[in-house]
Order: C-alpha cells, then structure tokens, then sequence
C-alpha cells in the first residue's frame, strides 16, 4: 500500500490534538535525517558497526600498541 499526500491528509484529521506536537516533531526529524546537508553524517554512522568490528580484533591493538 502506497502512502500518498491524500491518505497522509485523512489520517491527519484522526489523529487526536494532544498528538500533532509529536507527529510535527517526528515529521521534522525525518526531513532532517534524509536531508542532503546531514548525509555524510549518517554514512559515518552505518559505517562505524562495520568497521567496530576490523577496530576490535586482536591484531589491531598490537598494531597500535607502541603508539
């Protein structure tokens, strides 16, 4: 099911007073998170699991180890 502008709309009348704070502050947060200027940022991010995994191998602190 594909979510449209319109179905957005009538889901928007339903939605309780008490809640339109959050939802505009979760709809910000969303712009912001896919936003072009935060990109970099977020790429860092999914990265880091990744490369936590190369940091904690034994090898790599003998590397470092004279440092």
């Amino acid at each position: 099911m594909g979510v449209t502008k319109e179905k957005l709309r009538e889901e928007l009348n339903d939605v309780p007073d008490e809640m339109l704070s959050e939802l505009y502050n979760f709809m910000k947060y969303l712009k912001y998170k896919t936003s072009r200027k935060h990109e970099g940022m977020y790429t860092a991010y999914a990265s880091e699991a990744v490369l936590k995994r190369e940091w904690e191998k034994p090898e790599e602190d003998e590397a470092w180890s004279n440092l």
